[in-house]
Formats: C-alpha cells, structure tokens, sequence
C-alpha cells in the first residue's frame, strides 16, 4: 500500500512529506539494519525530493517502539518523532543545497542522525 503524503507550511513554502521504515542490507546478524527515511517535496516539485535517512547503530535506535522514532543515546537518551509536523519543520529548514527546482533526482542525506543531534544543541 501506498503511503499518503502529508502537508505542511514551513516559511511560507509548502512541502509533501512521508516517513517509512525499512531494512537495508548489512554484512552480519542479523542481515540488515533498520532506517527511518524521511522524503520530502516541494509543492510542484515531484522528481527532486530531500531524502534523509536515520540509521540504528550503537546508541542509536530507529523504528521502536515504532516507525517514526528515533532515540539517540549515549549520555542522556533523547527521542524524536519523526511524525511530528512541528520536528519535519525544524528538518526542513537544515536542507542547505537542496534545489528542487532543478533537480531530477533525489537529494540523498545520510546525516539524519547527525542532524538531529545538532537541532538540540
């Protein structure tokens, strides 16, 4: 099944967005890791979407309880939902280099964790 875009206004621009969870393949057990994938796209702009990708490792879990959070540990633990209109927003506005406009393809950031980790600074 399709997963429905959802809408949000962010600096007077408006975007289309979703998150899904995946298993991308690993040398190891169990064989893969866990991703949230964050897409989002300008309004009018279907071929250049921002993907940025939050992947579990040491300290980092991603999909549990369930699809949308992200717990980053070491030290204080602290949990994101991706979910949340109000984080994809705060997300959005760290998308330096994103050009939708004249892009073609997706604009891959494999950061996200980094990324979120900066926004509470």
């Amino acid at each position: 099944m399709k997963q429905k875009l959802r809408k949000i206004v962010v600096d007077g621009t408006s975007y289309r967005w979703r998150v899904r969870h995946v298993h991308e393949p690993k040398v190891g057990p169990p064989g893969y890791r866990c991703t949230e994938v964050l897409t989002v796209f300008r309004e009018g702009h279907p071929r250049g979407p921002a993907r940025v990708r939050f992947v579990a490792s040491e300290g980092v879990l991603v999909g549990y309880p369930r699809s949308g959070v992200v717990e980053l540990g070491r030290g204080d633990w602290r949990v994101f939902n991706l979910n949340r209109p109000g984080l994809i927003a705060r997300l959005i506005r760290t998308f330096e280099g994103w050009n939708p406009d004249t892009r073609r393809s997706p604009w891959v950031v494999d950061d996200g964790v980094e990324r979120l980790r900066a926004l509470v600074v």
